[in-house]
């Protein structure tokens, strides 16, 4: 019982032609191979019935015990595999990781030497800047012409350079030790 449908569809055929088997034509086109030289050795066999299915029936046998050896072969492989692996994390990633950490090392010092670098210029400059002071300040001292005064001014000068760490002044008139 089928339902309406608007489109009736063919039943499915098979379109066969048939054609027709001349064993004379046959033999006939095996002779011109022969003649000609394009004739191979599996042409001369005569056709068994199963030899192909038998053929690859043997085939996928033949695989499948390659397969079967192979797999032993397999499980030596991923043993040697893993003892490699194992070498390899034991020996090589130690050395990469000190490296890595010498690196780290190196690039803390070369950025504390650039700090230190950079205090140091600092330093100078504080340095130069004061010393400018103390130039104005000698230049200063000689035009004094009070002794006393000279010599209040000397010592705060002294007194200051302690403080900075500068050099000591010493007056013409004592004796050197």
């Amino acid at each position: 019982m089928s339902f309406f449908r608007p489109h009736k569809t063919k039943p499915r055929q098979f379109n066969y032609i048939p054609r027709h088997y001349d064993p004379v034509k046959e033999e006939r086109e095996q002779r011109r191979k022969e003649l000609h030289g394009t004739s191979s050795e599996d042409d001369m066999e005569e056709y068994v019935p199963g030899k192909y299915i038998r053929t690859q029936r043997e085939a996928r046998d033949a695989a499948r015990e390659s397969d079967s050896n192979s797999s032993s072969t397999k499980i030596r492989n991923m043993a040697i595999m893993a003892v490699m692996l194992g070498i390899f994390t034991l020996v090589i990633v130690p050395r990469f990781v000190t490296f890595f950490n010498m690196a780290r090392e190196e690039q803390e010092a070369n950025k504390a030497a650039e700090e230190a670098a950079m205090e140091a210029e600092k330093e100078a400059k504080e340095w130069k800047q004061k010393r400018l002071v103390i130039v104005e300040t000698v230049d200063d001292i000689e035009e004094i012409d009070d002794k006393q005064q000279f010599m209040q001014l000397r010592d705060e000068m002294e007194a200051w350079q302690r403080s900075i760490g500068t050099i000591t002044i010493i007056p013409d008139d004592e004796p050197i030790e």
